[in-house]
């Protein structure tokens, strides 16, 4: 059975007090940053409609176009919410965008 990690970011620094002996100060930012990587892939992971992902950066911004075998709109319902707390973990602007695979 495969071990499902969450976090949540308004948590982390709850959970982090606990350990502040061994933390340094950036720790908490660094968790922060950790955590919006993984919350952005875990909404992508559980679409099993996403044959594709290309992702380009320019400056601050970064594109990330999909490519579904079909529509993914409920299963990629997390990835907003995950995508405001990477923009402010990251302080990037992050769009994405769907395309429909070419069937044949």
């Amino acid at each position: 059975m495969p071990v499902q990690l969450i976090i949540i970011p308004k948590r982390t620094p709850q959970l982090l007090n606990k350990h502040r002996d061994i933390l340094k100060n950036s720790d908490e930012r660094h968790a922060h940053r950790i955590g919006s990587l993984l919350r952005v892939a875990e909404a992508i992971n559980r679409s099993e409609s996403i044959a594709a992902i290309e992702a380009t950066k320019e400056n601050d911004s970064l594109q990330v176009q999909f490519t579904c075998t079909a529509e993914p709109l409920l299963e990629l319902d997390g990835l907003e919410e995950a995508i405001k707390d990477l923009k402010e973990a990251w302080g990037v602007t992050l769009t994405h965008s769907i395309q429909q695979a070419s069937k044949g």
